[in-house]
């Protein structure tokens, strides 16, 4: 794999994993508030859909084969379990919690993602 490649799609999911882990870190972490019923599940729901794209790109675009065969597959199994993850973590930090819905939100999140990159590969597919 080049520097470039790796720099384009796989840095950038790493990264962000990264980024989710340092984030979840922070104590008694103070999201804005945009006054929604359900804002902190919007927050994890977004928060794992980008994650899920950048997985997605970095494993579709890898010049291992079993990756890019298997992308849809590997995003949903590793993006689901680093939500696991990353949801335990937060039970270790102070003034954090970790709650099932949460997870529940990341895991849709992931998904919902999955399913619009499958549906728009399917839809260039038939334009072909």
């Amino acid at each position: 794999m080049s520097g470039r490649k790796f720099i384009l799609y796989q840095f950038p999911a790493i990264f962000y994993a990264l980024l989710i882990f340092a984030i979840s870190s922070i104590p008694h972490l103070n999201l804005p508030n945009l006054h929604l019923k359900f804002q902190d599940k919007l927050f994890h729901f977004l928060e794992y859909a980008i994650f899920a794209f950048l997985l997605s790109r970095a494993f579709s675009n890898s010049s291992n084969s079993f990756f890019k065969e298997n992308s849809g597959w590997l995003t949903l199994g590793l993006g689901i379990l680093y939500a696991l993850g990353d949801e335990s973590y937060q039970k270790t930090v102070l003034g954090r919690s970790s709650e099932f819905y949460d997870f529940v939100a990341d895991s849709l999140g992931i998904v919902l993602t999955l399913t619009v990159i499958k549906s728009y590969q399917k839809f260039r597919a038939s334009k072909v």
